[in-house]
């Protein structure tokens, strides 16, 4: 969940906005928020924008299975590793 507070930070600095969060026992949401996927699952807003870290994974049936799931609505899927 590390990687969720460095992307946090560097996004508030960057935009200049406040940007929301979901997992690691805070749950905001704003305009953009960061999550992992295990906590995105869990809410019943779709993103628009999905970026996936890890992206190399996703070949994993679970991993797979998570991103359809939480991204089957989004308009642009985007992933890095």
């Amino acid at each position: 969940v590390d990687v969720i507070d460095t992307l946090k930070s560097y996004l508030e600095e960057t935009t200049g906005e406040e940007i929301g969060q979901l997992g690691d026992g805070k749950r905001t949401e704003g305009r953009i928020t960061v999550s992992t996927l295990q906590s995105l699952k869990k809410t019943l807003r779709k993103p628009h924008i999905l970026i996936v870290d890890e992206a190399h994974v996703v070949g994993s049936d679970s991993y797979a299975q998570a991103c359809l799931e939480v991204g089957s609505e989004a308009f642009k899927i985007i992933g890095f590793s």
